[in-house]
């Protein structure tokens, strides 16, 4: 399968957020895992389909609510894992494939990625592209 990257941008929130450092507790720092998400869309004929400018509007005005997540993991001086509340924005790619999708996410659900190790934690079995793809005429 081949997958063009049309363009990569970094998206800030919208209007002005708070300023300064959220420690991590000891529940936010047990996973260390870091999970992509895929979304694909099936084109349904309207000229402005997925317009990827709607798509950016919508995630800066949303990062205001969730600043957080505009910010970036550090360390504060004690060693401790904090999120430095700094509005840098996050990580906004565009892609596209002419392959056909559909049996690739045939047999994906909600759950389907998850199994339980002996330990009673969730674990990811599989690694997601953090793209998405839309399909041309």
């Amino acid at each position: 399968m081949e997958v063009t990257i049309k363009g990569s941008t970094i998206v800030r929130p919208a209007q002005e957020t708070p300023k300064g450092s959220l420690w991590c507790s000891n529940l936010d720092i047990l996973t260390t895992y870091h999970l992509p998400l895929v979304y694909y869309y099936k084109p349904n004929g309207c000229s402005d389909f997925f317009d990827t400018e709607r798509l950016k509007e919508s995630l800066s005005k949303i990062l205001v609510s969730f600043y957080p997540i505009a910010g970036r993991l550090g360390y504060d001086k004690n060693g401790r894992l904090e999120i430095s509340c700094n509005a840098q924005g996050v990580l906004f790619v565009e892609a596209e494939t002419t392959s056909i999708m559909d049996p690739l996410i045939a047999d994906f659900s909600e759950n389907s990625r998850l199994s339980v190790s002996s330990r009673g934690r969730l674990l990811w079995r599989d690694i997601f592209l953090s793209t998405s793809c839309t399909a041309g005429n």
